[in-house]
């Protein structure tokens, strides 16, 4: 089996169980709180979302694409999960719902172009540069696009990779090629998220964001900017 068909018959699967299960596990999140701390890191690195226009590339249940489309962005949510994408319709008929691959040639022109463009736990399922120069296509002048994955040098993330081989982890150097490739790119900022051992409080040290990433992180959350 192909590496998406693999991971959208994964989701299928977990998307049909979210009245079971809630949001954030039937979107492979373990808890509720890495969720929400892990969508604060996006928006920070999103920065305004008001009257700018955002694609939530591989959103699910569109629970970041509404948290965006509250704090006043015009809000194109995108996912493989037809099905999921016919209940979005239906139940959020204010946000635009799309669904499909976007490195389609036809539904890169029917999405046309954003300022802001979110893919939050998504990249790993594809091959990373391929997928960061499709959606650099669909980033307007002065936009940004902002992802999370995981860290390919963190010793967890290798753990995971070894018992599911479609599960491919990022490294920092891996997104500063990518950044140095793709044309009018005006910057690189990442950060590491690194768990903590007592979630108490939060479930995450992050990191300041810079050009390098220092130490093993199990996440890196990074941001091009466009000029």
């Amino acid at each position: 089996m192909l590496q998406q068909e693999f991971w959208q018959e994964h989701y299928r699967a977990l998307h049909s169980r979210v009245s079971e299960v809630g949001a954030s596990k039937s979107m492979d999140y373990p808890n509720d709180r890495l969720h929400t701390y892990t969508y604060a890191q996006m928006l920070e690195g999103l920065g305004q979302l008001n009257r700018r226009s955002l694609l939530d590339a591989g959103c699910g249940w569109g629970v970041f694409s509404m948290i965006a489309h509250h704090l006043g962005a015009y809000v194109t949510g995108l996912d493989f999960v037809a099905e999921t994408i016919v209940s979005l319709r239906s139940l959020h008929p204010e946000v635009r719902w799309e669904s499909g691959d976007f490195s389609d040639p036809e539904l890169q022109a029917r999405l046309g172009k954003f300022d802001r463009i979110a893919a939050v736990e998504v990249l790993q399922y594809s091959d990373f540069s391929r997928a960061v120069a499709n959606l650099w296509e669909l980033i307007a002048p002065g936009g940004r696009l902002v992802g999370c994955v995981p860290n390919s040098e963190c010793p967890f993330s290798q753990d995971v990779q070894r018992r599911r081989t479609q599960w491919i982890p990022v490294a920092p150097d891996e997104i500063r090629h990518s950044a140095d490739s793709l044309p009018g790119c005006a910057g690189l900022y990442m950060r590491g998220l690194t768990y903590l051992e007592d979630q108490t409080f939060l479930p995450y040290r992050a990191s300041d964001w810079a050009a390098e990433i220092t130490g093993t992180p199990n996440r890196i959350v990074f941001v091009l900017l466009r000029e």
